[in-house]
């Protein structure tokens, strides 16, 4: 089984979202395969997305730190939002965001591309340098991604990589894979693991 793996580069495939309502707001796909697609929104200062509605399920998780106004069906917010905060907007469900900032923010979107009626397994995984790690298996798909600078090893099944990874690079694990991560840097990195059913 090959790694699956994606940076988050914001050189590749860069889309403006400026729409009817959406202003300063450029999209990167960042992985896209049969079961999920991710997507970095990059919130420049001032920007907004109109309100809006999809017919599945998406993930929001907060990849960097940043002032959020943003509405989800009847709930809405307004303040500083840290790395990690997580949004689930189900299907038809009216929701969008907006930075009143004058600093950039990053979230990532996943969308699975099959329906997921029920609970949504996140976590974040603190990895202290040079811990071992346990091999695991899931029975949903994975998606893996560090919120700072982490130099990590990864295994999937028998394929082992070491390798440095931006916040945000996001790996893919299939369901039924044994996978196991170590961080091999130097200082604590903390990972967000979100589960596809």
């Amino acid at each position: 089984m090959a790694l699956a793996v994606a940076s988050t580069g914001l050189a590749a495939q860069q889309t403006p979202q400026n729409g009817p309502g959406n202003v300063g707001v450029t999209t990167t796909r960042v992985l896209d395969n049969a079961a999920v697609t991710v997507t970095r929104f990059r919130f420049g200062p001032g920007s907004h997305q109109n309100p809006h509605t999809h017919p599945f399920t998406v993930i929001e998780v907060q990849l960097t730190r940043g002032q959020v106004e943003a509405a989800n069906g009847d709930h809405r917010r307004s303040g500083l939002v840290d790395p990690g905060d997580v949004q689930i907007a189900r299907p038809g469900v009216v929701h969008w965001a907006s930075n009143p900032s004058q600093a950039d923010w990053d979230l990532l979107v996943i969308s699975p591309k099959k329906e997921t009626p029920g609970d949504i397994p996140t976590a974040m995984v603190s990895y202290a340098p040079s811990t071992p790690a346990t091999p695991q298996m899931d029975t949903v798909d994975r998606v893996l991604f560090p919120l700072s600078a982490a130099r990590l090893a990864l295994q999937i099944d028998d394929k082992r990589t070491t390798e440095s990874y931006e916040a945000g690079s996001v790996i893919f694990v299939p369901r039924g894979a044994r996978y196991a991560l170590t961080n091999v840097g130097t200082t604590p990195v903390t990972v967000m693991s979100v589960g596809v059913p």
